[in-house]
């Protein structure tokens, strides 16, 4: 408080070298796969730890409102790469709950090319000759 022209008057002053406590809650970017919104608003409570393996549709978090509980599923199958909110924090439509890393590439059982290469074989075409090869089944 302060005394303008005889009168006491409220004071707000802000120290901009204090840096906040209060983390800022992130947007998801809905142009990454990996990234999981919060689709309404309400409490989250997330499922999910960095490093956990998700399959798409698996659920990772769950927005109580209202007295009703909204569960985010996974949009892709991979792994928890990062967890951008803590339990019970309040979230609003489009934040960042969980960054989602898809499932490696590389992984033979995902793709079929990959898997021949890695057992030593070729794979093979409609025929049953192996892809690119000259030879012409009889």
């Amino acid at each position: 408080m302060t005394r303008v022209n005889g009168q006491l008057r409220p004071l707000d002053v802000r120290d901009r070298t204090i840096k906040p406590s209060a983390p800022q809650i992130e947007r998801a970017d809905p142009n990454r796969s990996g990234h999981v919104a919060a689709p309404v608003i309400g409490a989250v409570i997330v499922h999910v730890a960095v490093g956990d393996e998700v399959q798409a549709g698996d659920p990772v978090a769950v927005i109580e409102a209202m007295k009703m509980e909204s569960t985010i599923s996974a949009p892709i199958t991979g792994h928890v790469e990062r967890v951008a909110v803590v339990d019970g924090s309040r979230v609003e439509r489009g934040d960042l709950l969980v960054v989602l890393a898809p499932a490696d590439a590389g992984d033979p059982s995902t793709n079929p090319a990959t898997a021949a290469s890695e057992t030593g074989g070729a794979p093979e075409d409609s025929n049953g000759a192996a892809a690119g090869s000259d030879i012409v089944p009889a």
